[in-house]
């Protein structure tokens, strides 16, 4: 970009040339943000299928959800039709 703004000073481009080179060197430090982003979400995303993100891997102590438990436990309810249970 500064040989762009010497050779403007020189008078061998034009201020239109500038702006053009300007504008490219814009359009790829946007296109590196977005690529970083993109692979950022990508190794989420391959984290995720991979199991990563499970409160186990993490390490977070909360009440781990079992879902043959839950079937169990709604099973024969019918949804809104039995009274809250007494607490």
């Amino acid at each position: 970009m500064r040989d762009t703004e010497r050779e403007v000073d020189a008078g061998t481009r034009t201020r239109l040339d500038t702006l053009n080179a300007q504008q490219e060197l814009f359009s790829s430090r946007l296109n590196l943000v977005i690529a970083e982003h993109d692979m950022v979400v990508a190794s989420f995303q391959l984290e995720a299928a991979a199991g990563g993100f499970t409160p186990e891997a993490l390490g977070l102590e909360v009440q781990h959800y079992d879902p043959a438990a839950h079937l169990e436990a709604v099973r024969d309810k019918w949804i809104g039709t039995e009274p809250p249970p007494a607490r």
